[in-house]
């Protein structure tokens, strides 16, 4: 019997919904469909359409579905249940950020843990850690922005990226990994690196990735809190296209190391 992406219970699994079921629920009853799609790295895309994105993976124990998991997609509707249905102009203070971060490392979990043409990026231990915690991982970076959408059916993305970036030696020492999910005009994200040979650093997390300043406008970097130390204002500056989508998803594809 399969084990509990979070703990070591081995009961039968629940089924967890990829972009949680309270979003399904908000956004009853509108009328737009939806065309999204998921792909890990060298894969084909996994695509949806429709008005729901009522997709569920059984990986996880009863307990922990109802229980903390259930805690974290509380407070994070209520930090983005506004902005999801209204796009309305918000000040995001640094509690609801942690909110939001934990629902997306959450999320991040979930789609990393559901790959299979390869070995999560995150071990159970990881994972069991977040379980005890609620707290995302410091080394994990987070942005926020907004999707311009088009009228009429609407478009979204839930796509997991792995990769060893092109580039020097110390580059492709790096093992990376990004998530990308949207819901309605939000986009969230989050990015990850760790060193992949042993010799370099026994499988750490890099400390640091971060985008060019002159995107900042579009992807709003709210974790970790060290990066923001204030508020997040919504909407960004800049709107993040339709059709950028997948652009978005795949720009750490190349990474440049500061030194």
């Amino acid at each position: 019997m399969r084990q509990c992406a979070f703990c070591p219970s081995t009961a039968s699994l629940t089924g967890e919904h990829l972009r949680s079921d309270w979003v399904n629920k908000l956004l009853e009853g509108r009328t737009h469909h939806y065309d999204i799609y998921q792909r890990s790295y060298g894969t084909t895309p996994t695509r949806w359409t429709g008005k729901r994105f009522d997709v569920k993976a059984n990986v996880v124990c009863g307990d922990c579905n109802s229980g903390w998991m259930s805690q974290i997609d509380s407070d994070a509707k209520h930090c983005l249940q506004d902005i999801i249905l209204h796009d309305c102009n918000a000040c995001i203070l640094p509690q609801s950020l942690a909110a939001i971060a934990a629902y997306t490392m959450k999320s991040a979990f979930i789609g990393d843990y559901i790959t299979r043409h390869r070995e999560p990026f995150f071990d159970h231990q990881a994972r069991r850690r977040f379980a005890h915690s609620q707290r995302p991982i410091d080394e994990a970076h987070m942005w926020i922005g907004r999707i311009q959408q088009p009228r009429g059916k609407k478009q979204g993305i839930y796509k997991t990226r792995y990769g060893q970036p092109h580039g020097s030696t110390v580059v492709r020492l790096l093992d990376t990994y990004v998530f990308t999910f949207s819901i309605e005009a939000l986009l969230l994200q989050l990015a990850i690196t760790r060193f992949n040979n042993p010799i370099v650093g026994d499988s750490a997390y890099s400390p640091e990735l971060n985008q060019e300043k002159r995107l900042d406008t579009m992807f709003i970097p709210f974790w970790p809190l060290r990066v923001v130390n204030r508020c997040v204002e919504w909407p960004p500056t800049q709107s993040i296209h339709h059709s950028q989508l997948e652009e978005a998803a795949n720009r750490f594809a190349q990474l440049t190391i500061s030194a």
